[in-house]
């Protein structure tokens, strides 16, 4: 079986082909598997701003009636008794965190309209589906909440959210909810984040606020429906499994730029090099499909390395760590291209994966 070692010089000479191989492709003009409802669509995000809530209300305000109100509102999906909460409000911490999200985004939160949007899109795929239709039975809530992570990303044992959203269903009566730590996007060079490892850092950027918040929606509809319990462990199986998200979220967001959809940032290296993940990914895909996955045999291979190097996110090396995910993405893409009958809801939940990339006619 192919080692780690024999990986980390297929990525050396995938480095070399970028300088060799490398190309533009013309931007793909597909329309995705959902319609486009806008026009129908009234607002149906309630947005509640618990952050502000917390630590911007007047002088006058009754502090009990506040946090009474909050409880109602945030005990669903965060419950806290009324003593954590005067706690936080006079956590020194949180209030930093708190004035800083404020002087970088007010009221606003980014991209709204753009989330909004989505969330229209969101709506008619979910009615294509009568099971999960009865979601929409109530708003959206947003909640753009605040914690105290960020303190401890300098610690040995932080975990760092690669996605800081979170969404849920209440069960008792289908409400969803998504949260949003709006503390984690205010941009690479914030105070916050410089402990932290630079490719994570990258994404903590407004930019990707709404490409993350669909990727999560699309994260949590193949969990309830189980679509990760499978027994398929191959790299085709892992490439094609992980890009769902980011389809969805594409096909959520259809005018949105595929480096925003995938979080693919640019950056300087320590030589002075300008790397372009998103250009990489581009001017490779022939490259890396080709002369690495099929001519080396890995399709189906079940090796833990080669996902770690082009499946689980980590720092771009000698190549985007998401490669093989950028494949997947671009295998359905093929795949809806090539068989327009399919709707998204049929798309997500086919799990023969052989049969997506055979349908798909992949030829990059």
């Amino acid at each position: 079986m192919k080692n780690k070692i024999k990986y980390l010089l297929i990525v050396s000479i995938l480095s070399l082909g970028a300088v060799l191989l490398f190309y533009k492709k013309s931007k793909n003009n597909i329309v995705f598997p959902v319609p486009n409802m806008l026009d129908q669509c009234d607002s149906i995000i309630d947005i509640y701003r618990s952050d502000l809530k917390l630590f911007r209300f007047g002088e006058n305000l009754d502090t009990d009636s506040l946090i009474n109100e909050i409880k109602i509102k945030l005990d669903p999906v965060l419950p806290n008794t009324k003593e954590k909460y005067y706690e936080i409000m006079n956590d020194p911490d949180f209030r930093i965190i708190s004035d800083s999200t404020y002087n970088f985004f007010g009221d606003e939160i980014p991209y709204i309209d753009e989330i909004k949007n989505g969330v229209c899109r969101y709506k008619s795929f979910l009615n294509e589906d009568a099971n999960l239709s009865k979601l929409f039975a109530n708003k959206i809530n947003l909640i753009v909440y605040v914690d105290s992570d960020i303190t401890y990303i300098n610690q040995p044992n932080f975990t760092p959210p690669f996605i800081p959203i979170d969404f849920t269903v209440n069960p008792y009566d289908n409400s969803q909810w998504l949260l949003i730590g709006l503390h984690w996007f205010l941009g690479e060079d914030h105070a916050f984040y410089q402990s932290g490892q630079d490719f994570l850092r990258r994404r903590y950027d407004s930019i990707f606020l709404s490409s993350m918040v669909f990727n999560r929606l699309g994260y949590n509809y193949l969990s309830y429906n189980n679509m990760f319990n499978v027994d398929d462990d191959s790299f085709l199986a892992a490439m094609i499994s992980e890009a769902k998200p980011y389809f969805f979220a594409k096909c959520m967001l259809p005018d949105v730029d595929d480096y925003r959809i995938f979080g693919f940032t640019k950056f300087t290296d320590l030589d002075g090099n300008v790397y372009d993940e998103m250009d990489f990914a581009i001017g490779n895909e022939r490259y890396f499909w080709k002369d690495i996955i099929l001519k080396n045999d890995l399709l189906f291979s079940s090796e833990n390395d080669l996902k770690e190097l082009y499946i689980t996110p980590g720092p771009a090396i000698t190549c985007p760590s998401r490669l093989g995910v950028w494949i997947g993405y671009q295998i359905l893409q093929s795949y809806y291209r090539n068989n327009q009958e399919l709707s998204l809801n049929e798309i997500m939940l086919e799990i023969d994966y052989q049969k997506i990339l055979n349908q798909s006619n992949y030829q990059p």
